[in-house]
């Protein structure tokens, strides 16, 4: 059976990064501990919180029924594998050149602080690559790594008067790699109290700069630790206050709906004893 352990269930507050690669990267990505900056990844930078990462994986696989003439019997059942690949949609809203290369499959020259030229053509053919994307979930680290990735969709760019910010809403399909025979490669850990305690919000890449944490640049390069996380006497995780208070108003919201609920049940018992 397996124990419970709270520190295993992840929590929506989520963060982390999107890296991109040359298909011809070497070495591979082999866990948690590789630094990706190191291997000559790049990192996409802001991703939009109204749309966020999203992994969707393949559908079922058909099933055929071969019946007998004899009662109509099923005596076999022929399963084709769905061909769809598992695909990342992302919107990116950093404006570099990596993300317009990304969006668009194009070359973009810099011409100076913040400038940039390059031509939209949507009918170039697409060149793979490797992609990265590290997850932060509370208290769960994950890395996806998908060494035969390739944009199959590029959003509409929708420029409004919303406040919000321009993104490049893109589909990555993953495609099936011999390297790892499949479509992508997964290293998740669950932290432990040693890893939460003194882990302050920080950015990406800055573990080394937390001399007191149990964690160091060595075990999760690249990774932003996005709250405050103390275990308490037995060991079990507590979010920061943020966390806590919206946790705590979903309860409330939770409990006014039960107790609504329960009130119609008994309207409902009251009227039939009437009859």
């Amino acid at each position: 059976m397996t124990a419970l352990n709270p520190n295993a269930v992840f929590t929506g507050v989520y963060d982390g990064a999107a890296y991109v690669g040359d298909i011809n990267l070497a070495p591979p990505v082999s866990g948690l501990s590789d630094d990706l900056g190191a291997f000559g990844y790049t990192n996409l930078g802001y991703l939009s919180n109204e749309n966020p990462p999203e992994l969707t994986l393949p559908g079922e696989a058909e099933s055929t029924a071969v019946r007998a003439w004899q009662g109509a019997r099923v005596i076999r059942v022929i399963r084709t594998p769905n061909e769809e690949q598992p695909t990342w949609d992302i919107t990116l809203i950093q404006q570099d050149a990596a993300v317009l290369r990304l969006a668009f499959g194009t070359d973009v020259t810099e011409l100076g602080p913040g400038e940039v030229r390059y031509v939209i053509n949507g009918n170039v053919e697409r060149e793979h690559f490797r992609f990265v994307m590290d997850v932060i979930a509370g208290t769960g680290v994950a890395r996806y790594y998908a060494p035969n990735a390739v944009v199959v969709t590029v959003g509409a760019l929708v420029f409004d008067n919303s406040g919000e910010p321009l993104g490049y809403p893109v589909t990555i399909s993953c495609d099936y790699s011999p390297e790892i025979g499949g479509q992508i490669a997964v290293w998740q850990r669950t932290l432990t109290a040693a890893d939460l305690t003194a882990i302050n919000p920080i950015g990406p890449g800055d573990l080394a700069d937390l001399p007191s944490s149990p964690l160091t640049q060595a075990d999760l390069p690249g990774i932003n630790l996005a709250q405050d996380a103390v275990p308490d006497a037995d060991g079990v995780f507590t979010p920061d206050a943020a966390v806590r208070d919206y946790a705590t108003a979903e309860a409330i919201d939770d409990a006014a709906i039960e107790e609504a609920a329960q009130e119609l049940v008994d309207a409902a018992k009251r009227g039939n004893r009437r009859r």
